[in-house]
């Protein structure tokens, strides 16, 4: 399994651990299922996904700022 930096790090790492009180091979099991997990569900790439064609032209809009409660505010273009 490539590990990316981020999944090596020390205290990434400890955070398995510690969900299962310390017991390695039940940490080690949850860890690779989740890798699993986020490879099979596509989650690393989630940021770089992009509307649909079909979904900017039926339902448009874009965030115009905030309202004076510090709420994103929109409108229909």
């Amino acid at each position: 399994m490539e590990l990316s930096e981020k999944h090596q790090g020390d205290l990434y790492l400890l955070s398995w651990l510690r969900a299962r009180d310390l017991d390695l091979g039940k940490a080690e099991e949850m860890f690779r299922t989740s890798m699993e997990w986020r490879k099979a569900n596509g989650i690393d790439n989630i940021l770089n996904w992009k509307v649909p064609e079909m979904f900017e032209k039926e339902f448009p809009f874009q965030i115009s700022g905030m309202d004076k409660d510090k709420c994103p505010g929109n409108h229909l273009t």
